[in-house]
């Protein structure tokens, strides 16, 4: 499978330019999840530049993420000091046994073994503990107006997506998956964020449709100009409400009496 994530520009890039939607879902999880106070311990299951875990680390007293590819691990370094960040797959998590109550993991089983992933996360999870499996599309579309779908979609005719993406899940494949575990709240999950067109654009070249046209010898710099030349009628020169789409799933470690506190 083509690595798309590995390189140095886009680790950067997932850093400066990709809009905290993370935030927006985790505290929807948080209410579902009724928790009397912040766990103690909370892991990120492929932390990427390490937004995700950042945004996380306000629902627990401490954190780690967890990331493969050793340059967006450098950043998420950066990105979440407070965290302790840790190189490792889900697949092979380097945590003992019923080490964290909250686990979280945002689009990144997708590019695992999802049945060993899903038996190591139960092996550190504490009883009662919660796995949290979230994910999201691409902003491409505004609240008030169909230019950004438009313009979205000659961006993905330009500009494929690799054909090995990673495989699909939804709320009831990730419950076929989940074996020993008990299956919580779930929910589509739609919000918003005012983006400028200048972000918008940078958010569009850390897209794998870019990474992959590049690895096959498209330009970089005529994507960039392409991209920000024709965002800029889209947006009208003001922030616009861009809609971004997904959902989430809890997931609960048996155990005798289920948490309602850290444990």
């Amino acid at each position: 499978m083509e690595d798309l994530f590995g390189g140095t520009a886009m680790a950067e890039g997932y850093a400066s330019a990709r809009p905290a939607v993370h935030a927006l879902i985790l505290a929807e999880v948080w209410k579902a999840l009724e928790w009397n106070r912040r766990p103690g311990w909370a892991l990120d299951v492929g932390c990427g530049a390490g937004l995700s875990t950042r945004a996380l680390r306000p629902w627990s007293e401490r954190c780690v993420g967890l990331e493969p590819a050793q340059e967006m691990l450098r950043v998420a370094r950066r990105e979440a000091a407070e965290a302790r960040l840790v190189g490792g797959s889900a697949e092979c998590l380097p945590l003992r046994a019923e080490s964290v109550s909250l686990i979280s993991a945002a689009g990144s089983l997708n590019f695992c073994n999802v049945e060993r992933a899903f038996e190591e996360m139960r092996r550190v999870l504490a009883g009662g503990g919660a796995l949290v499996v979230y994910d999201f599309s691409p902003g491409r579309r505004m609240r008030v107006s169909e230019r950004l779908e438009r313009w979205f979609e000659e961006f993905q005719l330009r500009y494929p997506r690799p054909a090995q993406g990673g495989v699909h899940l939804d709320p009831a494949r990730l419950a076929e998956l989940a074996s020993g575990f008990e299956r919580g709240q779930h929910s589509e999950f739609e919000g918003s964020l005012k983006l400028e067109a200048d972000f918008y654009a940078r958010y569009m070249m850390t897209e794998t449709n870019v990474a992959h046209a590049v690895r096959q010898g498209v330009g970089l710099g005529g994507i960039r100009e392409w991209v920000e030349t024709t965002l800029r009628p889209v947006f009208e020169g003001r922030p616009q409400e861009v809609v971004f789409e997904g959902y989430w799933a809890v997931f609960y470690k048996p155990s005798s009496e289920r948490i309602r506190l850290a444990l």
